[in-house]
């Protein structure tokens, strides 16, 4: 419906849909014509066999029983033949259907989970060295460094700069994000912040380098300690056709409506809640249709309060928001920090204001 296009869309739509009943109709011929070519050869040969052993049984070849017996046995006959000729009709959606689960039985993991490693995940976080980049990443030209485009007059204070090496995602990446504070991840859209999240939780492994929680190698963290510990907000919230209530609870299935209410209002949503018709009872619709995206991007930030995990990784948490309740979901999460380490990615300047360092990427 965007740019006027939606006439144009909509005949394209129609003419596919209009050569796919085409088609449908000429395999449905098709397939009536084998059958009737099919009924009408067993018929035939029924006819013929009656014929031929009703001769020779006038002759007295064989007795009636006998002739009798034959052109039974050679009906029967054709019953799983005609099976097996109506079977090759479907054979090839069969077959497709069949490839499309073998596909996904032999799926396998980007990272296996580690099931006997540590369940200890504190301490500070240290990049050693990281590198990364997906199989099909594209040669890129190098990136201005940051500095320059986020300066002293924004209230951002830069404490570590990276440049981001011209192939693959990250290249090189060094940096300790220490324990207890709130750290920001600053630069443009493309240069590797949502990654470094993705590494860190361990969705995908580095090409090169390490990644340490303490003194403990990430591989050798249970992948469920690991991500049990973490409360991460991604940059979409996905949710469910429920009620407000049990979209937030997602992130603690066991929690009361008491502690649902004190992360709403840590994340400014309690009283958009109350103004529902049935508040936290309210249903939501498929994919959470009936709320704004600033609305299902605080739900998001619901669910990581709920969660009190010990690290809080939020991948541009406020970009949906307005500066209102920002400020009070900033304020929320710089109390958080004085027992969580808190890691902040996003491209707005104001967001920064509340990290006790700033990497620039």
């Amino acid at each position: 419906m965007q740019y006027g296009q939606q006439e144009k869309r909509l005949r394209e739509m129609n003419s596919q849909t209009e050569q796919l009943e085409q088609k449908n109709q000429k395999l449905k011929m098709a397939e009536n014509t084998q059958r009737i070519v099919t009924d009408g050869v067993i018929l035939i040969a029924g006819v013929l066999m009656a014929a031929v052993c009703g001769h020779f049984a006038e002759q007295g070849t064989v007795s009636a029983d006998q002739a009798m017996v034959a052109v039974i046995a050679m009906i029967s006959s054709f019953g799983p033949t005609a099976a097996l000729s109506a079977l090759s009709n479907n054979l090839q959606h069969t077959l497709a259907s069949g490839n499309r689960v073998l596909d996904i039985l032999e799926e396998e993991p980007l990272v296996e989970d580690v099931l006997g490693g540590s369940t200890v995940c504190e301490g500070d976080i240290s990049c050693e060295h990281v590198s990364f980049a997906y199989e099909s990443a594209l040669t890129k030209e190098g990136q201005k460094a940051a500095q320059a485009e986020f300066t002293k007059e924004d209230k951002v204070e830069i404490q570590a700069e990276y440049k981001k090496s011209p192939n693959g995602v990250l290249e090189n990446f060094d940096h300790v994000f220490a324990e207890h504070k709130i750290h920001g991840i600053l630069g443009k859209s493309g240069c590797g912040k949502s990654t470094l999240l993705k590494l860190l939780m361990r969705f995908y492994e580095t090409s090169e380098g390490d990644i340490r929680y303490g003194k403990t190698n990430v591989g050798e963290i249970s992948t469920a300690a690991l991500r049990s510990s973490i409360s991460y907000v991604t940059q979409e919230t996905f949710l469910f056709e429920d009620t407000i209530e049990n979209n937030i609870k997602v992130a603690k299935e066991d929690a009361s409506r008491e502690e649902v209410v004190a992360a709403a209002k840590k994340a400014a949503l309690h009283e958009f809640i109350l103004s529902l018709p049935d508040g936290y009872d309210t249903k939501l619709a498929e994919l959470g249709d009936s709320v704004s995206g600033g609305e299902r991007q605080r739900i998001g930030i619901v669910r990581a309060f709920l969660h009190d995990g010990d690290m809080i990784f939020l991948d541009e948490p406020t970009s949906n928001i307005d500066s209102l309740n920002e400020g009070i979901i900033l304020r929320s999460l710089d109390r958080e920090k004085e027992n969580k380490t808190i890691l902040l990615v996003s491209h707005r300047k104001s967001t920064m204001a509340i990290a006790d360092d700033v990497v620039a990427m």
